[in-house]
């Protein structure tokens, strides 16, 4: 089965994170429709890094068997006397490191999705909090109290 691999994976993360973090803009008045408007992005953002954990999960496990079997494929076929000296000829075989780096890139790739997966999660709260301030505010707006 052939799935997403890391760099797919890797850009659709980039493609929430960017979003997700733009510089702010001062003169952008955050009150109930932007809230609002804020809230409705960021939980789509959270629908698609659901999808995202899903290629990145697929791809580390794909890159880990394959890794694997590169592996297991150096050892069986290294030159050598001894049980160390086919390890060590496996460990140097091309094939075996390619795999194994393309596997550490994949979990790379799954840890990064998981960090901008956090990261949209802490922002839904941040904005559930500042909506909630904003409710504070108009419930005292004109009552006398606050000052």
């Amino acid at each position: 089965m052939t799935g997403p691999d890391a760099g797919t994976v890797v850009d659709a993360v980039e493609a929430v994170r960017a979003r997700l973090t733009p510089l702010p803009d001062d003169g952008v008045v955050r009150g109930p429709d932007w809230i609002i408007g804020e809230l409705d992005t960021v939980s789509a953002l959270a629908g698609r890094m659901v999808r995202v954990l899903w290629d990145a999960q697929v791809a580390r496990d794909t890159a880990a068997r394959a890794s694997v079997r590169a592996a297991a494929r150096a050892l069986l076929n290294a030159p050598g006397s001894t049980v160390g000296e086919r390890a060590a000829e496996a460990a140097l075989n091309p094939d075996a490191v390619a795999a194994k780096e393309a596997a550490d890139v994949a979990d790379a790739a799954y840890q990064y999705a998981r960090a901008v997966s956090r990261l949209v999660e802490d922002r839904r709260s941040a904005v559930q909090t500042m909506a909630r301030q904003v409710e504070i505010t108009y419930s005292l707006a004109g009552t006398g109290r606050g000052r």
